[in-house]
């Protein structure tokens, strides 16, 4: 479902997070989150099943790796207030090359 669909001027959007546990030796994250997809999809298909709160639009799980989890905890508490330095840690926890514009650490 993309985003348009779930854009209304009549209603607020929230992210509820779901932690699970699961057996690396038997399904990957992705499986496990395919398979949470059609759960979903098949609660969702009994008839009038959200109408006590006005039948949302629920988008697919997506997963949160490790990384993305780490950086949404260094950008709520910096340790400094340097947007520089803040950009530079991003682009090292993410493996990524440092531009030129930040210039060299």
């Amino acid at each position: 479902m993309s985003e348009d669909d779930m854009s209304d001027t009549n209603t607020e959007t929230t992210t509820l997070s779901v932690v699970v546990s699961y057996d690396p030796k038997v399904a990957t994250p992705e499986a496990v989150a395919s398979e949470l997809d059609a759960l979903l999809d098949n609660a969702l298909s009994t008839q009038g099943i959200l109408d006590n709160v006005g039948d949302p639009t629920i988008s697919a799980f997506l997963l949160q790796s490790p990384e993305v989890e780490a950086l949404k905890r260094y950008l709520k508490e910096p340790e400094v207030d340097d947007a520089t330095f803040n950009l530079r840690t991003i682009h090292q926890m993410l493996g990524l090359p440092i531009p030129e514009y930040l210039g060299v650490a």
